[in-house]
């Protein structure tokens, strides 16, 4: 009797064992899919790369007009409004000051909008007579101008290889172009990138002294800077009665 209720607590301790071991291995998930995953890691912003800017281009200008008195020359009074008056025979002389290698160009521009070439001159960073140290002896047709551009740029320009006279009347009530390719469009920016100058009559015109031959001579100045691979200033020139 003893012996069969043995038999019966361990038959009944190992069905009890069996049951346990069924529950755990029903509790504990054993496929990959029924393994928790850890969250994405965040996405790294791409950094955005800054647009490559031109650096500031600077340009001062100066124009002096010399009169002959005698056998000396010496420079005209200037007197404190604008334009600068001139005759013809008078000589123009006028000095640009970069801050690093440049293409100079002066252009004299009519009110009817024809524009015709003075110098053109390459340069390293400095002062520079841009018409030459005896400058440029006035004719009528430099007269009949009302402007006179003086202009830097980082690279040559093509369209004023080709330029002798050139009327660009055409362009005259225009706005600036916005992507110049003819000499003509090119020349019609000059007018929207010069830096504002005084054109009443009675504004007053920045005076300066510049060294032309042994001496000093009074010198309309204008200055401008941008940012971008050409900027110019503008003279405004009378004939003098």
């Amino acid at each position: 009797m003893r012996a069969q209720s043995r038999s019966w607590l361990v038959a009944a301790a190992a069905a009890a064992l069996v049951a346990c071991q069924s529950t755990r291995t029903e509790a504990t998930p054993t496929t990959e899919s029924a393994r928790p995953t850890a969250p994405a890691a965040p996405a790294v912003p791409t950094p955005e790369i800054p647009q490559k800017m031109s650096s500031p281009l600077s340009l001062q200008g100066y124009l002096a007009v010399l009169h002959e008195d005698g056998d000396t020359w010496k420079g005209r009074d200037l007197g404190s409004a604008v334009p600068v008056k001139a005759a013809v025979g008078d000589r123009l002389h006028i000095q640009a000051m970069v801050g690093e290698p440049a293409h100079l160009y002066v252009i004299a521009k009519t009110s009817g909008h024809r524009y015709h070439r003075l110098a053109a001159q390459k340069v390293e960073a400095g002062m520079h007579a841009v018409l030459g140290d005896a400058g440029h002896t006035l004719t009528q047709k430099d007269l009949e101008a009302s402007f006179v551009f003086l202009v830097a740029a980082r690279e040559e320009q093509p369209w004023f290889a080709s330029l002798d006279t050139l009327d660009c009347s055409a362009l005259a009530t225009k706005e600036a172009v916005e992507s110049p390719s003819s000499p003509c469009d090119h020349l019609h920016n000059l007018t929207w990138e010069v830096q504002p100058r005084p054109r009443s009559i009675n504004a007053k015109l920045p005076i300066a002294q510049i060294h032309v031959g042994d001496g000093k001579v009074p010198a309309a100045r204008a200055n401008h800077q941008r940012s971008a691979d050409r900027v110019a200033v503008e003279f405004q020139l009378k004939p003098l009665k």
